[in-house]
């Protein structure tokens, strides 16, 4: 398995933040600065995200992944097995920057309140476009936190047809690194 494979669930976390682009030079930079924000606040944050994958036209299913950050190390479970990160959180968000700046459509929205897992969200959605790829998301953030629950992706890139559908949760409490992982 190649690096870029095994960064997808990596990068899981971050993935709202690496595909909404660049920050906006309108109105829309308040909204858009919320979502990267919390997106950012994810990234240095321990947590533990439940990601599920699903490709093209598959209706249901899809391939499940996990990443834990424990604030000292991260960890990310490929082909059910828990391994090391082969990314550090600055590098993650140095490339996160390097996709907003390459980003060359972006709109960002407040959509409505939501109450998820008995927590009050403000839920945003997003649009964005780059030469490689259009990202559909939306992102539910914790009123009290300012960490995101749970976001929603759809993602099409190199003229798929149907774009790429990513579902992730996140945990914050009793966040650990998996037995017998070294960092």
């Amino acid at each position: 398995m190649n690096l870029r494979n095994l960064r997808l669930p990596f990068i899981c976390g971050a993935l709202v933040m690496s595909s909404l682009g660049a920050a906006p030079a309108n109105a829309e930079d308040t909204v858009c600065k919320v979502v990267f924000a919390a997106m950012t606040k994810l990234a240095t944050t321990p947590s533990h995200t439940f990601l599920t994958t699903i490709r093209g036209a598959q209706k249901s299913g899809g391939r499940l992944s996990e990443s834990i950050n424990t604030g000292a190390s991260r960890y990310i479970q490929v082909n059910g097995k828990w391994m090391a990160s082969p990314l550090t959180t600055k590098e993650m968000l140095a490339q996160e920057e390097e996709n907003r700046r390459n980003s060359k459509e972006l709109h960002c929205s407040y959509l409505r309140d939501e109450v998820i897992a008995g927590e009050s969200t403000a839920v945003y959605v997003s649009h964005s476009k780059s030469e490689f790829a259009v990202s559909d998301a939306r992102v539910w953030i914790s009123k009290r936190t300012g960490l995101p629950l749970k976001q929603e992706i759809d993602l099409s890139s190199d003229g798929q047809q149907s774009a790429t559908h990513y579902a992730s949760r996140y945990v914050y409490d009793g966040i650990r690194a998996p037995d017998g992982v070294k960092p």
